[in-house]
Formats: structure tokens, C-alpha cells, sequence
């Protein structure tokens, strides 16, 4: 069984709260089953959980309160990453390229999956191709999360008109899933990068 950080857990109940209000939180818990339930007695932010019941709780999320095509995913990764980067923390990653700070994932990435490895390749100042192999749990809406995730991060760390893309999925009978961040830098005019 593949394992993640309890934190995440808890910023799905942040954004559920948040959008939809208290009464929300406890209808998406009851649309789990039960032993995905058991999870939440007890959950605390720095254990390792079920990385398999993290992506049911985000399908349900997107079941319940979204329009069943995982956009909503998207929505809850971009929160993700806000609420996981202090101010502090973007301050002192703007002081760095994006495509340093981007780098990094790499580098924390088994602070909070046991399974999973990546291998960055910086193409300038203005691209990033990151392979990820052996995650533990082949879901689209991990995926999903994870676009919007880094694609937010990287806007709070600076980049402009960031795009990304998932030329290889697992989900689709690839052996890794790639992922090509794009973005202009500040300075840059608007036909730049």
C-alpha cells in the first residue's frame, strides 16, 4: 500500500469547509465507505495514510460538489498549493528562478509520498520537464491534482502565464507520467517565453 502525508487529508477538509460549510464535510464522509471513513478518527497532518483512500476522497469530492469530470480537482490542487506555501515561503522562492523552485519538488516529493520518484530537467528559465515513476496508486485524479498543484506553485513563485502539460500518463499504459511546466517571468513582455 502506497502512503502520503496526512496533510493532505486535511486541506481537502479545509477546501470543503471553506467552499460548502461544515454540513458539506460530514456529507462527503458519509459518501465514503466505511473503512475510508475510519480513516478520519484520529487523522493528524504529519501521519501516513492511504495514498488509494486519498484519491477516492478527492473523486467523491468531485462526485459531490463538482460536475463529475474532475474539474473540481483542479480547483482543490490550486488550494493545495496555497495553503502549503506560507508567505514566508513564497518570499524567499521569488528570491530564486522559478524553474529552481520548481526543481525542488523533486527533492521534497518523499516527505510526503513513500512511493514515487522524480527526475527534473530545467530547460532554461522558462521550462521544466519532470518525470515521476512508481507512484504508488495510478489514478487520473491524482494526476489531475498534481498538475494544478504545480501549476500554482509556480505562479506564487513568480511565473507568469504558466501552462502545463501531461504528455504521459500511467492512467493511459504509460511507464511514468510526464510533466512539462511552461511560464513567462516578469520581466519578460507579454509575447516572451
Amino acid at each position: 500500500m502506497a502512503l502520503t502525508k496526512g496533510v493532505g487529508f486535511v486541506n481537502v477538509r479545509a477546501f470543503v469547509t471553506e467552499r460548502h460549510g461544515t454540513p458539506a464535510w460530514r456529507q462527503l464522509l458519509e459518501a465514503l465507505d466505511p473503512g475510508d471513513r475510519e480513516l478520519w478518527v484520529g487523522l493528524v497532518p504529519v501521519g501516513w495514510y492511504d495514498l488509494g483512500a486519498y484519491a477516492r476522497l478527492i473523486r467523491a469530492l468531485d462526485r459531490l460538489y463538482g460536475s463529475a469530470d474532475l474539474g473540481l480537482v483542479r480547483d482543490l490542487g490550486r488550494f493545495e498549493a496555497e495553503r502549503d506555501l506560507t508567505t514566508i515561503q513564497r518570499f524567499f522562492l521569488k528570491l530564486v528562478r522559478p524553474s529552481m523552485a520548481i526543481e525542488q519538488t523533486g527533492k521534497y516529493w518523499s516527505r510526503f509520498h513513500d512511493s514515487g520518484r522524480w527526475e527534473m530537467e530545467r530547460r532554461g528559465d522558462r521550462e521544466v520537464r519532470g518525470v515521476l515513476t512508481g507512484w504508488g496508486v495510478v489514478d487520473e485524479a491524482l494526476c489531475i491534482e498534481l498538475v494544478s498543484y504545480l501549476a500554482r506553485t509556480l505562479e506564487l513563485v513568480g511565473g507568469k502565464d504558466v501552462r502545463m502539460d501531461h504528455p504521459r500518463c500511467r492512467v493511459k499504459g504509460a511507464d511514468a507520467c510526464e510533466f512539462r511546466l511552461f511560464w513567462r517571468l516578469e520581466k519578460d513582455g507579454p509575447g516572451e517565453g
